[in-house]
């Protein structure tokens, strides 16, 4: 048998021969069948673990490896893979499937009985989140399911403030309770940048450091607000639905009150204040 590239060539060998297999399949059934030698069967592991992790393979009894197959319908008690695409009025995630033919509407999928970890802190699960769940029940229009494990690490988001430097800069963490402490930018990266800008940022091991956007500056009054809402994680975006309902909305008739809108006020609000319910007026 030709000896395989340890990568790409013996990842999609791996995908074709469970897929083709008529029943689940060891690691050592896979490295027999495919002529693998001691030094291959190493990359054989590597690779059988970022498929797992990735969710193309799926594991069950006694270790064996199986291909998750599309289907316009899931059994309870089914393994799936799924990504979180909404959080709803009432904090529950919402997923679909990651694999579903092309023609029929993907389900909507409700994660129940959820564990705390998963909903509070840095490490809670957000729109985009991929996970591997168990059905637990199906209804007319969502089924309903349980965490298994999460099929990918989510992409870990950080603030922090930007020293300039001779090598370009350096972005130091925001948050002294993070276990991130900061990171090296090199002239590129710092060429739009200047001391004291709050920078949000990602780090990956295959992207390695992306800004995502300037904040603001560390002395900005509003920046305390931003520093809060990452470091509690808190919600900033509202729902679909609660998005169409407040556009759906009518303004109501006045009835007996009387209408000052026309009057100059002085508000002593800030500026990105939301409700402006300190104001002032006077007339001679």
């Amino acid at each position: 048998m030709k000896k395989l590239d340890p990568t790409l060539e013996l990842r999609q060998a791996i995908l074709n021969l469970i897929k083709e297999s008529q029943h689940s399949l060891t690691k050592n059934q896979l490295a027999k069948a495919l002529g693998l030698k001691a030094d291959e069967r190493i990359a054989l592991k590597q690779i059988l673990k970022e498929l797992y992790q990735s969710g193309d393979i799926v594991r069950g009894s006694r270790r064996r490896l199986s291909i998750e197959t599309p289907s316009d319908t899931i059994s309870v008690g089914e393994l799936i893979g799924c990504e979180v695409i909404q959080v709803d009025e009432d904090g529950d995630l919402l997923t679909t499937p990651l694999t579903w033919p092309a023609d029929d509407e993907k389900p909507i999928i409700r994660l129940v009985r959820v564990h705390r970890s998963y909903l509070d802190g840095r490490s809670a699960l957000g729109i985009g989140s991929k996970l591997m769940i168990r059905v637990t029940k199906q209804m007319q229009h969502e089924w309903h399911a349980n965490i298994v494990r999460r099929i990918e690490k989510d992409q870990k988001i950080h603030l922090g403030i930007f020293s300039p430097n001779r090598q370009g800069g350096y972005l130091s963490s925001c948050n002294r309770k993070d276990s991130f402490t900061g990171t090296h930018l090199n002239h590129e990266q710092a060429k739009d940048l200047t001391a004291g800008d709050v920078i949000k940022f990602s780090l990956s091991n295959q992207n390695g450091l992306t800004i995502i956007k300037k904040i603001g500056k560390i002395d900005d009054p509003h920046i305390f607000s931003e520093l809060a809402i990452h470091t509690h994680n808190i919600p900033q975006f509202f729902s679909e639905e609660a998005i169409s309902i407040a556009n759906a909305g009518k303004v109501p008739p006045l009835g007996n009150r009387t209408d000052y809108r026309e009057v100059d006020l002085v508000t002593i609000d800030g500026e990105d204040a939301r409700d402006f319910d300190d104001a002032v007026w006077a007339a001679p």
